[in-house]
């Protein structure tokens, strides 16, 4: 175990803490967990830490916030390398997350690869006491590579596959012999959560929550893109507009769409179970 980089994981999502601290420790690296922004300015307080894998929305206190004071708590002494986990992909919110304090972005869904990338750049850096710039974020894709091509249902074209399986090919892969096992730990945790995200989206939509039902598809979407799940995860980022704009019949017949997404979705993985 490489205990020479001290990290701090600040993640709300169970689903995500677990696999986040697997993959870690499959290459080496442990961390301590810190469950919103909150616990992690409290850790630091206590405890110095060379990295911070930063998630931005989360209850209490979000990462932005959470790195603001980070900084500020932090400006007699070696400050740590921030790293901010985040699915937004436009310039001005990167920016943002540059300006509060962030030292590089990683976008999801992002490669295992590329994290494990960004931690072992950090070690170098101190162990050759050498500075990192901040790095920002990678150029977002093309609005047609991220986009989920809608399906023209009267022109009688196939519709793809719910379930991106390369997706869990390549992390398979990446995680070697514990491949196996990861991949079925990444798909029960999806199916076990799904039901109580549904469950929120629904109560919150008819009770006009839209800041619930903003966080609950925050999370679906990012869930769904884990296990490969492309066309659902772009429905939810469509959910989370329509939350944005508080607009209670688009967030109604999104979802309708989700949930016969969510049950080919759920077939998918049984049968790849």
């Amino acid at each position: 175990m490489n205990d020479k980089l001290k990290i701090l994981l600040v993640e709300d999502n169970e689903s995500n803490q677990i696999l986040m601290l697997r993959i870690l420790e499959r290459f080496g690296f442990s961390a301590v967990l810190a469950k919103n922004g909150r616990e992690a300015v409290e850790k630091l307080a206590r405890e110095a830490f060379d990295v911070i894998l930063m998630d931005i929305h989360m209850p209490e206190l979000d990462g932005v916030t959470a790195v603001k004071l980070i900084r500020q708590q932090t400006q007699n002494s070696r400050p740590p390398y921030i790293i901010a986990i985040t699915a937004e992909t436009s310039f001005m919110e990167s920016e943002k997350y540059l300006r509060a304090g962030m030292d590089e972005l990683i976008i999801k869904p992002f490669s295992i690869a590329q994290l494990i990338a960004a931690l072992r750049k950090v070690q170098e850096a101190i162990e050759t006491g050498k500075m990192l710039a901040p790095k920002g974020t990678r150029e977002p894709l093309p609005a047609a590579e991220r986009q989920v091509s809608e399906v023209n249902r009267n022109t009688g074209h196939t519709k793809p596959p719910a379930i991106d399986s390369q997706i869990l090919e390549d992390f398979r892969a990446m995680m070697g012999e514990e491949g196996d096992q990861a991949v079925k730990t990444l798909v029960t945790l999806f199916l076990r959560d799904t039901p109580k995200l549904w469950k929120e989206m629904v109560e919150s939509t008819q009770q006009k929550a839209f800041e619930d039902l903003h966080r609950a598809a925050h999370t679906l979407k990012g869930n769904a893109n884990q296990v490969g799940a492309t066309r659902l995860a772009q429905y939810c980022k469509q959910l989370q507009e329509a939350a944005q704009k508080q607009d209670q019949a688009e967030a109604v017949n999104l979802l309708k769409i989700i949930r016969e997404e969510l049950a080919e979705v759920k077939n998918f993985l049984d049968n790849y179970l």
